[in-house]
């Protein structure tokens, strides 16, 4: 009888890693979209800088950055899902959907500012993970989808402006328009459907991403259907009404696949955008230097989605999940004790400690109210907002609120530097307190941008400081001066850029003028 080495027990096949990789080589920034007409457009999807977007595995929408002019950098989304659905912002106005499968490492390189994805470990259909660029450059050959292009003002009044004269009014170019971007829209979504229904299938992971880009294809085609009943299209668009209605059929007999279509960003959009037609609601004003804006009140409509019978439970959740996460998020226009209530109110009728953690760290929530401003500087010490005032009495003393991911703040950074060297000689402190909830960014960005002049903290309790409630810092940049005597005296002082406004107000509170 003889005795192997080797063990006859079957291999067990190796279980894939919860995360999916994103390997960008030359990272290009799309936040930003030059019209024909020269005029720019900026951010209108993006948030923070953030140009990727996942929902992850409870369902929420996660975002995501990559470092802009960096030769290579790695995203890590982490993720339980089989199959995890992923947007990069377009050109600003539009976004590229991917489907990845759990434990896929992706390399995303660029033709010119075209990204291209190529998933390097397993074979599969490359030109099904890009076939949204496809629409684009082969079907279209143009830089929006007419999905983009019908939907949006901006684009179809560049159009019309470009026309030579004589031209129809625009109200006739509109309907012109519509009508013909209605015709286009049925030929991208059939491409895409078509392409999709007819893949051949190899693997159940393959499968699984057929069936999760049918069903994002489902929520936009309702979503579509619905806009363009509005503008009296609707009678166009028959193959699409047809594969809705194919796809609902089949869902009937599919339950299964209920939790796929839930985990769609298409419906995602659709549940969240519902609670604005659905539920009465007032808009709070928000004022600042600049101009002033108006934010939905967010707990009002947490109260309503709580008491409507229009959503089940799971829907309940994942709506009263994001409006929690404003509530938190707009910690400015919200008080404390409403934001404390509120997260504890999520906590006790859903008893989901994952998402209720996932917030308290995100927000770095504290369940007590400080009244003073807690700082921390680059070297780790500690001291409050009045100790630093008055550390500094006898000097005028410039307060820079500021973020690392707040494009207008670091913009106003050269015009600060320069402007601490114009008075020099003055007596005037330079303090930058940034609003980052955490450290790595924050120093960073002092890092990237050379701030190495002024005093810098980061503010570690602004989310349950009375200080930071009454300062009322709704925006920013945002600046401050308090006199010699450690008084606040210009709560909304002028940015660095303003240089003379900003000297003659310095010259008010250093008795000079």
């Amino acid at each position: 009888m003889s005795c192997s080495k080797e063990s006859t027990k079957e291999k067990l096949p190796e279980e894939k890693p919860n995360q999916v990789v994103l390997i960008f080589k030359n990272p290009h920034s799309h936040n930003s979209f030059k019209l024909k007409n020269g005029s720019s457009t900026y951010k209108p999807l993006a948030k923070n800088g953030k140009e990727i977007a996942a929902i992850d595995t409870n369902s929420v929408l996660e975002r995501y950055r990559f470092e802009i002019g960096a030769e290579s950098d790695t995203v890590i989304i982490p993720t339980k899902l089989e199959v995890l659905e992923v947007k990069l912002l377009y050109n600003a106005l539009d976004r590229l959907t991917y489907f990845f499968a759990k434990g896929d490492t992706v390399i995303i390189e660029y033709d010119g500012n075209k990204p291209h994805a190529t998933i390097l470990n397993r074979n599969t259909n490359n030109g099904l993970v890009n076939i949204e660029m496809k629409v684009r450059d082969s079907l279209f050959n143009s830089t929006f989808p007419p999905s983009v292009e019908i939907s949006n003002f901006m684009l179809m009044h560049t159009e019309w402006s470009e026309l030579e004269s004589p031209k129809p009014s625009f109200q006739e170019y509109e309907k012109t328009y519509q009508k013909k971007k209605t015709q286009d829209v049925d030929r991208e979504f059939m491409f895409l459907i078509n392409n999709f229904n007819n893949s051949q299938v190899y693997s159940k992971t393959d499968s699984l991403i057929k069936q999760a880009a049918l069903s994002e294809l489902y929520w936009k085609a309702k979503n579509y259907l619905k806009s363009i009943e509005t503008i009296g299209q609707l009678e166009q668009s028959t193959p699409i009404k047809q594969f809705v209605s194919t796809f609902e059929n089949n869902l009937k007999q599919k339950t299964n696949e209920i939790d796929w279509i839930e985990r769609s960003m298409a419906y995602q959009e659709i549940l969240h955008s519902s609670i604005f037609s659905e539920f009465d609601y007032e808009m709070i004003e928000r004022n600042g230097k600049g101009g002033g804006s108006r934010t939905p009140n967010y707990i009002a409509l947490y109260d309503s989605v709580g008491k409507s019978t229009l959503y089940s439970e799971k829907e309940k959740k994942n709506l009263q999940f994001n409006l929690l996460e404003q509530i938190l998020m707009n910690g400015n226009t919200f008080a404390i004790e409403d934001r404390l209530r509120y997260l504890t109110k999520f906590r006790n009728a859903f008893s989901d400690d994952a998402l209720t953690n996932k917030l308290i760290s995100k927000y770095n929530i504290k369940f007590e109210i400080d009244d003073a401003l807690e700082l921390i500087d680059t070297k780790g010490n500690k001291l409050n907002l009045k100790e630093l005032i008055a550390q500094h009495n006898g000097k005028a003393i410039y307060l820079d609120f500021w973020a690392s991911w707040c494009a207008p703040c670091i913009k106003e950074m050269p015009s600060s530097q320069s402007l601490q060297k114009t008075l020099a000689d003055q007596n005037i402190e330079f303090i930058y307190l940034s609003t980052d909830r955490k450290e790595k960014p924050w120093s960073e960005a002092i890092a990237k941008h050379q701030l190495n002049t002024g005093l810098h903290y980061r503010i570690t309790n602004a989310d349950n400081s009375k200080t930071m409630e009454e300062l009322a810092v709704q925006f920013i940049p945002r600046y401050m001066i308090f006199d010699k005597n450690g008084k606040l005296v210009n709560n909304d002082a002028p940015r660095p850029s303003e240089q003379e406004k900003l000297i003659q107000e310095f010259n008010r509170y250093l008795g000079q003028q």
